[in-house]
């Protein structure tokens, strides 16, 4: 069975320090690592995790990335990373004139935390609220990062449309983002956005609000306290996190849950034991530094879902 997935929204070209953040002050110096320059954003982050685990279906596995690149240096390297991580480029286009979207991620040297600052430039343009036909061409799942709109609640209502199944992540609540959520078939969102969304921060009526919202089925990922889900029947669980020997860098866990759930769903995995393979992935990320795990580490998972699964 050939897969295709498309991936729509950001990309950011990461610059990280090293540093202590509990000694960040106002009027304060301190030393850093050199800086490391790596490609990431939600979305990107999420199609080289998805593009690693499919590694070893070949060609039976694609990933699409559909996004704002600039046009400049950083977009060039953005553009590389996607041949270097062997996704399909297809979807990108270009903002003429204008620089590719960047991110300052200050790691705390000792926990692997962070603390994020983007630069998006004002007159950067959204994605378009349409793919080509070529792109939908054998497309069977589609993934949002909600954070280019409204081109992605267009894109995701077709998708519904089409039968395309869906996926969304949220950090950022408006009336786009809910739109969004409503035009997807699964959201999976950090617990402080669906407590702003539901208005409760009760795990079970907040991803009963979810799915009023149009979702068929929610997830809350809670970080080191795993995560709760209310699949399609109405059904809840509750998955526990997995914790890696030490924690290296905590950037892109997120993206990694998405990108493993997705992965476990499309490879016929059920609801809860897709966010148990998503947290599996989650744990593998914040075990190595940078936004997204090196592709080696990934692919024994990728290959071994398939026999768990028979």
């Amino acid at each position: 069975m050939r897969d295709r997935i498309i991936c729509v929204g950001r990309n950011n070209v990461d610059v990280i320090l090293d540093v202590e953040l509990g000694r960040l002050r106002p009027d304060t110096k301190q030393p850093s690592g050199p800086a490391r320059i790596v490609m990431g954003g939600q979305c990107m982050n999420a199609a080289a995790t998805l593009a690693a685990l499919g590694e070893s279906r070949g060609e039976a596995f694609t990933v699409v990335y559909a996004g704002v690149t600039g046009d400049d240096e950083n977009g060039v390297r953005v553009r590389e990373f996607l041949t270097e991580r062997g996704i399909d480029g297809a979807g990108c286009i270009t903002a003429v004139g204008l620089p590719n979207t960047a991110a300052y991620i200050l790691l705390d040297r000792e926990t692997g935390e962070r603390s994020i600052v983007e630069t998006v430039p004002e007159d950067y343009p959204p994605y378009p609220s349409s793919l080509p036909e070529s792109i939908w061409k054998g497309a069977s799942y589609a993934y949002f990062d909600g954070m280019d709109m409204p081109g992605s609640v267009a894109i995701a209502q077709e998708a519904r449309e089409r039968g395309v199944p869906t996926l969304c992540d949220v950090e950022v609540v408006s009336e786009d983002t809910l739109a969004l959520i409503a035009a997807c078939d699964t959201v999976i969102l950090p617990r402080a956005v669906a407590t702003e969304i539901a208005g409760t921060n009760e795990l079970k009526p907040m991803l009963q609000k979810l799915v009023a919202l149009g979702a068929r089925r929610a997830a809350v990922t809670m970080g080191a306290e795993g995560s709760v889900g209310l699949d399609g029947a109405g059904e809840s669980c509750r998955v526990d996190a997995v914790l890696p020997e030490s924690i290296v860098d905590t950037t892109g866990a997120g993206d990694a849950f998405h990108a493993g759930f997705l992965f476990a769903d499309i490879s016929g995995a059920g609801f809860e034991d897709a966010l148990r393979f998503g947290a599996a992935i989650a744990a593998v990320k914040c075990a190595h530094a940078g936004p997204s795990s090196p592709p080696e580490a990934l692919h024994a998972l990728g290959a071994g879902l398939m026999p768990k699964l028979r």
